[in-house]
C-alpha cells in the first residue's frame, strides 16, 4: 500500500460532502427565512415573499385584507380572527394612528408565511 487514494474514493468522498452542503444550506436558509421577521414590516415582508413565490397567479398589488381573504378562499388554516387583528395593527402604524406595539404579531404573520411553505415554527 503506497497510501494513495482512488479517484473513485476522493469522488465518493466530495459526493458526501456536496451532499453535507446543501442539508446545510436548507437548515441555515429556514432559520433565516424565521429570524428574519423580528418585527411587524418584515414579517409582512415575508408572507409577501412566500404569496408571491407559492401563489404566483394571485394578481400584484393585492392588499393586505385582499390576501388574507383569498388565503381563507383556498382553505389556508389559521386563526384568522387573530391575524385580523395584527393586521388592524400593522396598518394603523402604517397610516400613523398608533406607534408600533407589535404584541407578538410578528410571530403569528410570520407562522403563515412559514405555513404557506410548508414550514412550521421554530
Amino acid at each position: 500500500m503506497s497510501g494513495e487514494v482512488s479517484a473513485e474514493t476522493l469522488l465518493g468522498l466530495l459526493d458526501a460532502l456536496l451532499v453535507a452542503a446543501a442539508l446545510v444550506g436548507v437548515v441555515i436558509g429556514r432559520r433565516i427565512g424565521a429570524s428574519a421577521a423580528r418585527d411587524l414590516p418584515s414579517a409582512f415582508a415575508l408572507l409577501d415573499t412566500s404569496i408571491q413565490k407559492h401563489y404566483p397567479s394571485f394578481a400584484p398589488g393585492y392588499t393586505w385584507s385582499e390576501a388574507f381573504e383569498w388565503l381563507r378562499g383556498r382553505g389556508v388554516q389559521a386563526d384568522w380572527s387573530k391575524l385580523q387583528r395584527c393586521l388592524s395593527e400593522y396598518e394603523a402604524y402604517r397610516y400613523g394612528a398608533i406607534p408600533l406595539s407589535d404584541r407578538g404579531c410578528h410571530r403569528d404573520i410570520a407562522v403563515l408565511a412559514m405555513k404557506l411553505e410548508g414550514r412550521r415554527w421554530r
